[in-house]
């Protein structure tokens, strides 16, 4: 390969403003006085502040002491019921569609009822596999998968 084509990446130095500096500091403030951070907004406004991407964005914020993460939605009792209902007779994709998830948080969920097995198991199944419904009936019934 000719040196000339050899691309040695490193990450890029960005400059932050004392504006951005100080929206972060606000922000901790906010979250030492136990007000809720909203992360997202942050993030946005250090973009537009900055002209930064995101990602260089949330680095900063977390290098300036931000540790939130972002929120994860519980699922309730009522769900998890609709859940299962739902996935005796649905996809997985009609069923995220119908309880305004994702695919991935649907599986997600299977696997923590222990509906369906490891991530292996789907990666070699495909997604399109069906899943095994006598585990989840065991999971419907409040009794463990075997």
């Amino acid at each position: 390969m000719c040196p000339a084509t050899i691309n040695i990446s490193r990450r890029r130095a960005f400059r932050w403003s004392r504006d951005a500096r100080e929206m972060v500091r606000m922000e901790l403030s906010r979250d030492a006085a136990g007000e809720p951070i909203c992360l997202s907004n942050l993030i946005s406004s250090l973009v537009r502040e900055s002209g930064h991407p995101r990602d260089a964005c949330l680095r900063f914020a977390r290098q300036m002491g931000i540790t939130q993460k972002r929120k994860y939605r519980v699922w309730s009792e009522e769900e998890q019921q609709q859940l299962l209902a739902l996935l005796n007779c649905n996809s997985v994709a009609g069923i995220a569609g119908k309880l305004n998830r994702s695919r991935w948080a649907v599986y997600a969920h299977l696997r923590r009822l222990r509906a369906i097995g490891t991530p292996g198991d789907l990666y070699s199944a495909g997604y399109g596999a069906e899943l095994d419904r006598s585990r989840i009936a065991a999971c419907a019934c409040g009794g463990r998968a075997s």
